[in-house]
């Protein structure tokens, strides 16, 4: 199967079946260190670009980003996908509401 790029946050993190909350951590510290983490890896794509690419192995898509993109995506993942908190306190949060089930 062939692999498609996309730039669009959205469609690329609801491509990822079924994601977990270890999953959008792991994608949020993916992007902001640029190194691989989780499921996740990072690379700088080919060609005289400073364009970085993240792939979900299991996925149909891959993520390009520009330098700029890289640095605004963990704000837009904790916008859109952390209920406006911080990796800390949406993974907090997660994991007690988790270990109280």
């Amino acid at each position: 199967m062939q692999k498609e790029f996309t730039k669009d946050f959205e469609l690329f993190v609801s491509s990822i079946f079924d994601i977990t909350y270890h999953e959008i951590v792991d994608l949020y510290y993916t992007v902001k260190y640029k190194e691989a983490r989780g499921i996740y890896s990072i690379k700088k794509a080919n060609g005289n670009t400073e364009d970085l690419l993240v792939e979900y192995p299991a996925g149909d898509l891959i993520l390009r980003m520009t330098p700029n993109a890289a640095a605004y995506f963990p704000e837009w993942l904790e916008s859109n996908h952390m209920d406006g908190m911080d990796v800390e306190s949406f993974f907090g949060m997660k994991y007690q509401i988790e270990k109280e089930d």
